[in-house]
């Protein structure tokens, strides 16, 4: 629209679960993943973060991340596309979403989001710009 102006977006998916149940979203992403179901590309996993902390992730169209992230998006992009295999650990995510004027540069969103990722160390994903 015109006059509307445009941002960047650096977000983190959080849940609020027990250990017993952020185990159990470990063991059942391994699954999926190693299954490779749906032929999805599912998100990284790092098994050495025992986080509450799912994704950290930036994106300048957070609808869209976000639809992929949910497993309504295309299918061959790295997300988590939780439809396929979350639904049934019934875990309620909280997502933050930080907005950025498009001024703020590329290596300043890029550090924040690296900050981030090290600090909440992501069940998900990877650390870095693609």
């Amino acid at each position: 629209m015109e006059g509307e102006e445009e941002y960047r977006f650096i977000y983190v998916i959080h849940c609020d679960a027990s250990a017993r149940k952020i185990n159990d979203t470990r063991t059942k992403f391994s699954e999926t993943k190693t299954a490779e179901t749906d032929g999805r590309a599912y998100a990284r996993f790092n098994p050495s973060h025992s986080s509450s902390c799912w994704y950290v992730g930036s994106s300048s169209d957070i609808a869209c991340r976000f639809k992929e992230h949910l497993g309504y998006g295309a299918r061959r992009t790295y997300a988590l596309h939780l439809s396929s295999w979350a639904l049934e650990l019934k875990i309620p995510l909280e997502i933050v979403a930080l907005r950025y004027s498009l001024s703020v540069q590329d290596d300043v969103i890029g550090a924040l989001e690296d900050a981030l990722w090290t600090a909440l160390r992501p069940m998900f994903g990877r650390k870095g710009r693609r």
